[in-house]
C-alpha cells in the first residue's frame, strides 16, 4: 500500500529529502495507523499537532487505506 504524505513546518527537519507542503509517495503496510507512521517517519509524537487524512482531522490509532492523503502539521508557538 501507499500514501501521500506531506509535512509542514519544522518537521521537514526529520523527513530528509522533503519540503513543506510538497507531497511524496510513501509505502506502507497493511492496517498501518496514523502514529505508526508519524513513527515510521523518524517524526517524534510529541512535536505532531494535527495530522490529517484525506483533509479530516483523525487520531492517532486510525487506519490508513491505500491511496490516502497524509498532512502532517507540528506544535506552532507564539505570543
Amino acid at each position: 500500500m501507499h500514501v501521500t504524505i506531506k509535512v509542514f513546518a519544522s518537521l521537514v527537519n526529520y523527513v530528509p529529502g522533503t519540503a513543506a507542503g510538497v507531497p511524496f509517495d510513501f509505502e506502507i503496510a497493511h492496517r498501518t495507523t496514523v502514529s505508526e507512521l508519524v513513527k515510521s517517519l523518524k517524526i517524534p509524537l510529541k512535536d505532531v499537532a494535527i495530522v490529517l487524512v484525506n483533509g479530516k482531522d483523525k487520531i492517532a490509532q486510525h487506519e490508513l487505506n491505500n491511496g490516502d492523503e497524509v498532512s502532517i502539521f507540528p506544535l506552532i508557538g507564539g505570543g
